[in-house]
């Protein structure tokens, strides 16, 4: 499957007006009998700020959103984006990207970073950092080590309260190497009481890697799911019936967050398409269309 070459930030109008059908969502029901992780990745671009308003408090209100996860970019500042979600009681993990991770004063960004968003505990420290088609620079394993240990430690010594999550090496093919690599570069000379292992999963044979790996190497660590998906949206709530009790059962994968709320609105009809991911499209051309999965967890009957 596809996955990803990065994401155009757009620009335009915001979001306005919604299908009034959700309104007047039926009685919450919790997983609308899913085997949900009410966990879903935002891309907090201010072209959806007023669409997350809407649709956020949705799936909140039926206990199917309690947390999101957000990129922090070194160039854009404080993000209102985020700073919306966060007031609307959703609970954020905040990725720091590459470019914080290379500056030479990492310490210095992440003072900066924790001052700007101090209603977020949990940090996830980069993303899929060896990765060219979502990161503006990449770097290798070996020196993301040194720059995740420069944090880790930053942050035991100054910020008592902050949680730290590892990158999350890519979720197809055989990038559980990856973590492989981590553990051997002295991932587990951090405390497991104070690093969360992140992983994204989006086929069986990453899966399984990433599973043989937890098993042998990580079995006092937790583990979260960052990232997974069907980019066919007439698949992806069997996705979720079939997939994510296999990532609890084989990972013991304490989180899950769906990727993504909305990725663009290129291609929404075409399986395999970054858009395929999302749960809700035509963001800047409403109104909005729900995919099938946004409706059962809605509690929308189509």
């Amino acid at each position: 499957m596809t996955r990803r070459d990065s994401l155009v930030l757009l620009s335009g109008s915001l979001f306005a007006g919604c299908n009034s059908r959700f309104f007047s969502p039926t009685a919450p029901s919790g997983t609308s009998g899913l085997p949900w992780s009410p966990f879903i990745g935002i891309h907090a671009s201010g072209e959806a700020h007023e669409a997350y308003q809407t649709v956020i408090p949705i799936l909140r209100d039926r206990g199917n959103m309690v947390g999101a996860r957000v990129g922090l970019t070194a160039r854009e500042g404080i993000n209102g984006t985020i700073k919306m979600i966060g007031s609307l009681g959703i609970e954020l993990v905040g990725i720091i990207d590459n470019e914080y991770l290379l500056d030479p004063d990492i310490e210095a960004r992440i003072d900066e970073i924790y001052a700007a968003y101090p209603e977020i505990t949990y940090f996830q420290v980069g993303n899929e950092v060896t990765n060219p088609n979502i990161n503006s620079a990449t770097m290798s394993v070996v020196h993301y080590m040194v720059a995740l240990r420069r944090v880790y430690e930053h942050t035991q010594m100054h910020h008592f309260g902050k949680m730290l999550i590892t990158q999350s090496p890519r979720g197809t093919g055989d990038y559980s190497r990856e973590l492989e690599e981590m553990v051997d570069l002295g991932l587990r000379e951090m405390s497991p009481q104070k690093l969360i292992v992140g992983i994204n999963v989006y086929s069986d044979y990453a899966l399984v890697g990433y599973s043989d790996r937890i098993r042998k190497h990580l079995s006092g660590y937790r583990i979260w799911v960052m990232e997974t998906g069907s980019s066919d949206p007439s698949q992806q709530v069997q996705f979720v019936q079939n997939f994510y009790p296999q990532l609890r059962t084989s990972l013991r994968a304490e989180r899950i967050y769906w990727y993504v709320m909305w990725a663009g609105d290129d291609d929404i009809h075409m399986p395999g398409s970054e858009s395929g991911f999302n749960l809700i499209s035509n963001v800047l051309n409403p109104p909005l269309i729900y995919s099938p999965l946004f409706n059962k967890l809605a509690g929308v009957e189509e």
